[in-house]
């Protein structure tokens, strides 16, 4: 493989918070943000929480997986396309392969689609990976462009 686009070893064997792919360096945070959360890149250009809740925010911006927490004006990493072990905290799935939503709580993911009136309901990647054994959750981020309002 090249390096870039290539899987490094097997997912199994993958540490707390590895993450390959397309990474934004130096990138400012709007909040407190964890590592795993899901966020958007508001108008100033600073990374926030996306939630299934807020149609304006979270529907049609950039959505990126924070790879190094921190509070409001600190500067993180931000995955914005590719593959990252995500804490059981920030994401809930069901089995591997199945498709991940944005979830109605602030920052999180959930293999089921939200389903009230007004939440957005957008895929922002696939499970790869679901162990039962010791609660590994290995995420193919790469969010759909295209959203649905209920």
């Amino acid at each position: 493989g090249d390096g870039i686009t290539s899987m490094m070893n097997t997912m199994n064997s993958w540490s707390t918070n590895y993450f390959q792919g397309q990474v934004l360096y130096n990138e400012t945070l709007a909040a407190s943000v964890s590592t795993g959360q899901l966020c958007y890149r508001d108008q100033n250009g600073k990374w926030n929480l996306a939630d299934a809740t807020l149609e304006q925010a979270s529907s049609f911006n950039m959505l990126g997986i924070c790879l190094k927490g921190g509070t409001s004006n600190a500067t993180s990493l931000i995955l914005v396309n590719g593959f990252v072990e995500i804490s059981s905290s920030y994401i809930t799935t069901n089995k591997t392969g199945q498709p991940i939503y944005m979830d109605t709580t602030a920052g999180s993911m959930n293999f089921s689609a939200p389903a009230t009136a007004g939440n957005v309901v957008r895929v922002v990647g696939h499970l790869m990976f679901n162990s039962n054994s010791n609660s590994k959750k290995i995420l193919y981020f790469n969010p759909d462009a295209s959203w649905v309002t209920l």
